[in-house]
């Protein structure tokens, strides 16, 4: 019950900011995680917390899940949240923590539900397509947004390998 609750929390603050930032910008963020480099300076704490709050509404889910897996990924989850406020050059951390992050996420979700790599072929052909046709599946509103979706795909899956177990 605890996992659905604070998974159901994760998916209501990532599309409540999602709305906000489509509402005040009119387009999408190139990444969701380094929104807070777009941010006026002083004003990064909240966007890091809002990443931290998401972190840790995953955390007992994916370490009642996952065991070491789980905890590991949310170290580096939280460690992507919180850099650019310790740390002054922070898109080596961010970045670092934050890929490692995804790739931490979808091992967990290949422990899991393997099915849910599927979403990761889909991705990966509307990304490939966009070097055989010039638009592509995702069309020129997307171009320049690739980082973003591997985001979501990466956040997606892992939802739904959480909550199909």
């Amino acid at each position: 019950m605890a996992t659905l609750i604070l998974t159901t929390a994760s998916v209501f603050l990532v599309a409540l900011f999602l709305s906000i930032y489509l509402v005040v910008r009119k387009e999408l963020p190139d990444s969701i995680s380094a929104v807070v480099y777009e941010l006026p300076k002083g004003n990064e704490w909240m966007w890091s917390t809002w990443l931290a709050a998401v972190s840790l509404c995953l955390f007992v889910p994916l370490v009642e899940t996952c065991g070491w897996l789980g905890w590991l990924t949310e170290v580096c989850l939280f460690g992507a949240a919180l850099t650019p406020l310790v740390n002054k050059d922070t898109t080596k951390w961010h970045y670092r923590l934050a890929i490692a992050a995804g790739v931490l996420s979808q091992v967990c979700v290949a422990w899991l539900c393997a099915d849910w790599l599927s979403a990761w072929m889909a991705f990966l052909f509307l990304w490939l397509s966009s070097y055989v046709q010039p638009d592509g599946w995702l069309g020129k509103e997307m171009k320049g947004k690739g980082v973003m979706i591997a985001e979501v795909v990466c956040y997606v899956s892992m939802i739904g390998s959480l909550l199909t177990i």
